[in-house]
């Protein structure tokens, strides 16, 4: 399967979400095994965001112009769909499932939503202090 694999925000001020433009050979249904027997006609376009399937039209736009071959956006804006390894989509897609459970007011689970700084939780470094201070009152 031949796919493209980029890291991209849903709406502006968004967060950061994995996404995956593919070309698919099995009906949408069936298991990759049944592949479509239809000669060239085969192959379609098929897109996830965040894990989720949505229109290819929705990436295919942020990644090219009809007239232009150079990316449709540059990479300053907020649009721009930057193109990441199979491994860290699936990284990233992993993160996206442990939230899910874990954590299930992470703001990555809503690409829709913009991120304000209330959304995201402060961290809390005490372990990293009490470490700290055992290292430099020394062994006793």
């Amino acid at each position: 399967m031949i796919a493209w694999h980029f890291v991209l925000r849903v709406a502006r001020f968004g967060p950061l979400v994995p996404g995956r433009l593919y070309w698919c050979d099995h009906g949408p249904d069936d298991p990759p095994e049944n592949k479509l027997d239809r000669g060239r006609l085969s192959l379609y376009p098929r897109a996830d965001i965040a894990g989720l399937e949505v229109d290819p039209e929705r990436l295919a736009d942020r990644l090219y112009s009809l007239t232009d071959p150079r990316p449709a956006q540059p990479p300053s804006h907020w649009r721009f769909a930057k193109a990441i390894s199979a491994e860290e989509y699936q990284w990233r897609l992993a993160s996206l499932r442990w939230a899910e459970q874990h954590r299930p007011d992470d703001p990555v689970l809503r690409p829709r939503q913009r991120v304000t700084a209330a959304d995201v939780p402060v961290p809390d470094f005490t372990r990293e202090q009490e470490t700290l201070l055992l290292n430099q009152a020394g062994p006793d």
